[in-house]
């Protein structure tokens, strides 16, 4: 008489396999997410360095970094838009489509904000000469009868935070009337403002979410870590 060998799995087999499926599902759902995060990291630090390379090229050539506006902008509805977008300035064809990596669609620019310098330090006198010092830059800049310059030499770049769709107030809306070189002169004061004088960016993502800096809300009153921050000049 033939053995007949049973035909399929037996149900210890088929829970086991399942079990297998869920443990390797689980994994994936916890671990992709934080690699394609580290690699959309790496790709801004990139970005940044390239940015930078270019931004010196341009200032060797004119004496000035790229001039403002340059970078996404937000409107009083909180809306991002597109202005003119700074690598077309660049006049450097090697360096092109660096987007925002973190941003909404992947098809906006980092967020630029430059500034002179000689102006900045009139500026940050004149919020932490207030009392209380106006740390969120909220007050307007008229009383320092700002001028246009003539040159920038410092900026920030800025990139969406991982998990965050906006920079949170570090480029803030514009005030009724006010140029725009005042309001890059406000959101740079936002973004490399260090209220504890620790030498670590207030609002910076890597600072807030790697270093423990928590000096209190963003600009826009959330406690988030906020946005990438890369600092050029001063």
């Amino acid at each position: 008489m033939k053995t007949v060998c049973p035909v399929g799995f037996t149900l210890i087999e088929l829970l086991t396999v399942i079990a297998i499926i869920a443990i390797l599902a689980a994994l994936t759902a916890t671990v992709v997410p934080g690699v394609l995060k580290r690699a959309k990291m790496a790709d801004v630090s990139g970005d940044f360095n390239q940015l930078r390379t270019a931004m010196d090229e341009y200032y060797s050539k004119f004496n000035t970094y790229p001039p403002a506006p340059l970078c996404r902008q937000r409107t009083a509805a909180g809306i991002f838009q597109d202005t003119l977008h700074y690598m077309t300035l660049l006049e450097l064809g090697a360096v092109t489509n660096l987007y925002d990596k973190f941003g909404p669609t992947g098809n906006e620019p980092y967020g630029y904000a430059p500034v002179n310098v000689e102006q900045f330090n009139r500026v940050k006198k004149f919020y932490l000469n207030q009392s209380p010092p106006d740390w969120n830059a909220a007050g307007s800049l008229a009383p320092l009868n700002l001028t246009v310059p003539t040159k920038y030499d410092a900026y920030v770049l800025l990139s969406v935070a991982p998990g965050s769709t906006d920079f949170h107030g570090i480029i803030p809306v514009p005030l009724a009337g006010e140029p725009t070189e005042q309001t890059m002169l406000r959101a740079f004061f936002l973004a490399t403002r260090d209220q504890n004088n620790n030498g670590v960016l207030d609002f910076d993502y890597i600072a807030r979410s790697q270093k423990g800096e928590k000096v209190g809300p963003l600009p826009d009153g959330q406690n988030v870590y906020g946005p990438i921050i890369f600092k050029h000049g001063t």
